[in-house]
């Protein structure tokens, strides 16, 4: 082997380690870039559902001064832009969400892991907080859906 076939061939590796440098640094960015946009272009919502998966449970808030409305594995709907805090009590659990600003959080939880408890405020449409314990689902929804046929519909519990 002669000298210049070695300098040859070092220079050709440093020469593709730049460009592999400039490939990953290249599709770092346009993933940046994407994830960019698809965060922007997220629609904040207007409306948060409260769905009780299991159970009964007592939901109650702070505004309409009303007793508590009783949910038997159903979901309730509440306005992001009207500030309150919603009690949600089952048997031996309580949850309390708060609603401000446009975001809904979970402050408190009785739960054994509070993983409800920590995560973020959600605001965008389809984020969510889920208490698995208690079988609580919030979500963010653009509008609510009512069906017509939502009061006469007979399922094999209440047939």
């Amino acid at each position: 082997m002669f000298d210049s076939d070695i300098i040859h061939n070092s220079e050709n590796r440093r020469r593709r380690y730049v460009n592999d440098i400039i490939l990953l640094a290249a599709c770092l960015l346009a993933a940046g870039i994407i994830l960019l946009i698809i965060r922007c272009a997220q629609d904040t919502g207007g409306y948060i559902e409260i769905r009780i998966e299991t159970g009964e449970a007592r939901i109650s808030d702070n505004t309409s001064g009303e007793e508590g409305l009783s949910v038997l594995t159903g979901s309730c709907i509440y306005p992001l832009n009207v500030e309150r805090e919603v009690i949600i009590e089952q048997d031996n659990a309580v949850n309390i969400l708060r609603i401000s600003d446009g975001h809904a959080d979970m402050r408190e939880a009785d739960c054994p892991d509070r993983i409800c408890v920590h995560s973020k405020p959600i605001s965008k449409i389809g984020e969510s907080i889920i208490c698995l314990p208690h079988g609580i689902i919030v979500t963010v929804i653009d509008a609510p859906t009512y069906s017509v046929n939502d009061a006469d519909e007979n399922d094999a519990v209440t047939w």
